[in-house]
């Protein structure tokens, strides 16, 4: 298959994936037993947002600016990965902020209204990330790893922000909209991607591309640890069964690693 299709199918891949999990989110909610649902669910996508980062993301990051800088020993993408950590911590704060002064109202806790917005707004920085080092990688073997990632995580991260949608009654309304806008941010990001590599030589695509990588592993952990298992495991409610479900999340990613 021809380098540039396989981008393209990506692209539309992603898409649906994305949002057909967002609107399984909808469908699920009509269950008596939505809740019990959405908390495995949720927890399932952690554990493959950890295993697609420390598994997949970090280590490519690493071999590139190995490749890229054959002579450096500063662990840098580890460095970036650390910084890009606190920048997606930067974002989610600043959005809580933004959002409680644009509609003075407390923003403490998981439960708060204006939760979805903060969860639309990290996911969707972290898509356009990981979609971004999607669209800088330049070889075959490289985008096949990092597509079945992000296709992994995809509808997870949307099923997830899905949940949080149905579960504030102010925004029900806006869901479908909302979902689809999540949708499209790793295809834009996969676009941005690409066309900045276009236009870069070798090295200095290494480099960007170990950039890309780096930044989308730390958006992965921060989502799993900060937005989705923070809050799921503070009850004592299910826990057998969401280790269960964490682990499975994981091993899937784990797995993924033997083939490709």
């Amino acid at each position: 298959m021809d380098y540039w299709i396989f981008k393209l199918a990506s692209i539309l891949l992603i898409f649906v994936v994305g949002y057909q999990g967002g609107i399984a989110a909808i469908r699920v909610s009509r269950s008596p037993r939505a809740d019990h649902f959405f908390a495995l669910g949720s927890v399932f996508g952690a554990g493959v947002f950890l295993g697609a980062s420390l598994i997949h993301v970090l280590p490519d990051a690493a071999s590139n600016f190995a490749a890229a800088l054959p002579s450096m020993e500063y662990p840098l993408p580890f460095m970036i990965a650390a910084a890009g950590f606190i920048l997606i911590m930067f974002v989610d704060r600043a959005g809580h902020y933004f959002l409680e002064r644009q509609n003075q109202v407390n923003v403490e806790g998981p439960s708060s209204a204006l939760a979805p917005y903060i969860l639309l707004l990290v996911l969707s920085f972290h898509s356009i990330i990981a979609g971004a080092s999607l669209g800088a990688e330049r070889t075959m073997t490289g985008s096949i790893v990092l597509f079945v990632a992000i296709f992994a995580h995809k509808g997870s991260a949307a099923f997830a922000l899905g949940i949080s949608l149905v579960r504030s009654p102010t925004l029900k309304a806006k869901t479908r909209k909302l979902i689809i806008l999540f949708s499209i941010m790793t295809p834009l990001g996969v676009m941005i991607g690409a066309g900045i590599n276009h236009f870069l030589e070798d090295r200095a695509g290494q480099i960007i591309e170990g950039v890309f990588d780096a930044l989308a592993s730390a958006t992965f952990i921060y989502v799993a640890t900060i937005e989705i298992i923070g809050p799921e495991f503070k009850g004592h409610k299910k826990l057998f069964s969401k280790f269960a479900f964490l682990i499975a999340g994981l091993a899937t990613m784990a797995l993924v690693a033997i083939w490709l």
